[in-house]
C-alpha cells in the first residue's frame, strides 16, 4: 500500500502576455527576466517593432545579437549627443538671447557620446556612419535611398558590415564572432 505524500500544489504564475492586440501591431516575441520572478526567471513579452530597425532585423534573423548591441550603442550615444532637442544647433554661436555659452551648457555624457560617435565615424568612414545614422538616428529605411532593388540589397549588405565595425569597435564581438 502506498503513502499519501503531502505536496503543495505549485501557485499558479499569472500570464502577464497581451492578448488583445491590434491587427496591425508589428510586434515579436522576446524573452525578458520576470520582474516579479525569483531566480532570474524569464517571461515571454512583445517587442513593438514599428519604428524600430534594429529590432526587426533582429526578430527575422538579418543581423546577430552583436551587431543589435552595437546599433543600440550607436543609438544610445547619438541620443546623448544632441545638445538639448536641437540636434542643428552650434555651441560655437553666441545665444540669440544673448546668454552666454559655458560649461555648464554641455554635459560630461554629450562629452563622452560626441567623443563615442567621432571614434565610430573615424572606424567606419565618413559614407558608412553616414550610411548608420540615416538608418539609425534618422529612422529611415533602405527604400528611401532612392535606389534600385539591388542597389538597396547592397546597402543593407554594407550596413550590415558597418554594424560588424562598431560591435568589434566597442567590444561586442571580435573579428571572428562577426563573420558569417
Amino acid at each position: 500500500m502506498l503513502k499519501k505524500r503531502n505536496v503543495e500544489p505549485t501557485p499558479k504564475v499569472h500570464d502577464r502576455r497581451a492578448v488583445d492586440l491590434l491587427a496591425n501591431a508589428m510586434v515579436a516575441p522576446v524573452e525578458v527576466q520576470d520582474p516579479y520572478g525569483v531566480n532570474g526567471e524569464k517571461i515571454l513579452a512583445w517587442r513593438s517593432l514599428r519604428d524600430d530597425p534594429l529590432a526587426t532585423m533582429l526578430s527575422k534573423g538579418e543581423i546577430c545579437q552583436a551587431r543589435y548591441e552595437a546599433g543600440r550603442e550607436y543609438e544610445k550615444n547619438a541620443e546623448h549627443a544632441e545638445i538639448g532637442n536641437v540636434q542643428a544647433m552650434d555651441p560655437a554661436k553666441e545665444k540669440v538671447d544673448g546668454g552666454h555659452i559655458g560649461s555648464s551648457d554641455i554635459s560630461e555624457r554629450q562629452i563622452k557620446a560626441v567623443r563615442a560617435l567621432s571614434e565610430a565615424r573615424r572606424h567606419i568612414g565618413g559614407y558608412g556612419d553616414d550610411l548608420v545614422r540615416h538608418v539609425l538616428v534618422e529612422r529611415r529605411s533602405f527604400g528611401s535611398l532612392g535606389l534600385s532593388e539591388r542597389g538597396t540589397f547592397r546597402k543593407r549588405v554594407e550596413f550590415f558590415t558597418y554594424l560588424d565595425g562598431l560591435a568589434q569597435l566597442w567590444g561586442f564581438a571580435t573579428k571572428m564572432d562577426t563573420r558569417g
